[in-house]
């Protein structure tokens, strides 16, 4: 029982989360928020607003977690066969000038959720409420942590072309890499911080081949 009322409350988080991630205007339409487009028009500001994520929308107590920053979208790392990489980005809570973090799952293909509810700021409330409440601990508190959905087609990560799918670990970092030189042009003031590359289980191995490209 306990194991369905969760998968039912994480669905309910699921297409209440996706929702967020449409430009403003466009609020209920499904459309997801591509910010590439943004980049190549120079409109970084823009991308910066309509990424921020209103927590207050998503199931979230809003006497809890209306403090809590957070920005997510998609960034194009194909555009021949339109394949995004989704990323949710929780700035550090208590320093402005903490190091920036990039978190790989493991798999290849667990979604950058079960990381955000593992050691991000947010939890599902103890009563059994459908809310979310923020951690009294958590990475994101001393830490900019980019939760990454990799590779195209894990999470909700897509592409509407199956070629457009990794087919190696070089698809992989490529595209993460791709994707991580477009975040920080929406956020270039995080390209004079520290910066780490953290992976779990198979985003161990692949956090290698990205830090050879980062180097580059």
């Amino acid at each position: 029982m306990k194991a369905a009322t969760a998968k039912t409350i994480l669905m309910i988080f699921g297409s209440n989360l996706l929702g967020n991630f449409v430009r403003s205007e466009y609020f209920y339409k499904s459309s997801p928020l591509l910010l590439s487009p943004y980049i190549i028009e120079g409109k970084l500001l823009e991308a910066r607003r309509d990424s921020r994520v209103n927590i207050n929308k998503i199931l979230a107590d809003p006497y809890n977690t209306e403090h809590i920053e957070s920005y997510s979208g998609y960034l194009t790392v194909n555009s021949t066969y339109n394949s995004n990489l989704f990323f949710w980005f929780f700035p550090a809570q208590e320093k402005h000038d903490a190091p920036l973090v990039l978190l790989l799952t493991g798999g290849p293909g667990s979604p950058c959720t079960s990381e955000v509810f593992l050691n991000g700021p947010l939890k599902f409330n103890d009563a059994g409420e459908v809310y979310l409440r923020e951690k009294s601990h958590s990475w994101t508190r001393t830490q900019s942590i980019i939760y990454l959905d990799s590779p195209v087609g894990s999470g909700f990560s897509f592409t509407e072309d199956p070629k457009g799918y990794s087919r190696n670990d070089q698809d992989m970092a490529e595209n993460i890499y791709v994707a991580l030189v477009q975040f920080l042009q929406i956020f270039d003031e995080y390209k004079s911080l520290p910066f780490y590359i953290v992976g779990s289980s198979d985003g161990g191995n692949l956090k290698q081949i990205v830090i050879i490209y980062y180097i580059k």
